[in-house]
């Protein structure tokens, strides 16, 4: 996997896949960590790719990532104990609903702040802001026509609904890729 983001290209940008991440997000949450807060990430993404995107490219701990998780099956064999993934994810999915149950499940708490960008992030976004305390949700508006990877009017249309926060790429960010890869562990 850590081959893979430092060696292939993503076809468009031309770019290691290591690279492709959206330099606010990552200012985003190295700002939160010095400000005290504890960061994670919740992705559609697998989750051993998430994990290691998480480490190498971000600098968060593998454990303070998820995704979709994989059925895994145990085994040692002349000696040495190996994991072999499975072909089924296991539950929840984290489709939609499923990513406020697996925060809870894997945190064990209430997120204060979630910031998402399709609809898969909905609940998580409700469950952040629905509930005692306090709670803020973010929405990223994919507006940048060097970017562009999809847009989410639905999402939008509820976030002015809620009172969540857009951020649009367009008029928020000074920059999306950041200019050479992070040196993260």
């Amino acid at each position: 996997m850590a081959e893979f983001l430092s060696t292939e290209r993503h076809p468009r940008f031309a770019r290691p896949y290591g690279e492709l991440y959206f330099e606010p997000m990552a200012q985003l949450i190295d700002f939160l960590g010095a400000n005290g807060f504890t960061v994670y990430i919740v992705s559609g993404s697998q989750q051993g790719f998430t994990r290691t995107f998480a480490h190498r490219v971000l600098g968060l701990p593998p454990e303070r990532a998820v995704g979709h998780a994989v059925e895994l099956d145990f085994s040692v064999q002349d000696g040495k104990a190996s994991l072999l993934r499975q072909d089924a994810f296991l539950a929840p999915s984290i489709d939609g609903g499923g990513k406020a149950e697996v925060i809870r499940q894997r945190f064990g708490r209430r997120p204060i702040l979630a910031f998402g960008n399709s609809m898969g992030d909905f609940e998580m976004l409700q469950y952040a802001t629905i509930g005692d305390g306090p709670g803020l949700a973010l929405i990223l508006v994919h507006d940048d026509e060097d970017e562009y990877v999809y847009r989410n009017t639905e999402l939008e249309k509820h976030a002015d609904e809620l009172g969540w926060l857009k951020v649009s790429m367009q008029d928020d960010f000074e920059t999306l890729f950041p200019a050479t890869v992070s040196s993260a562990p």
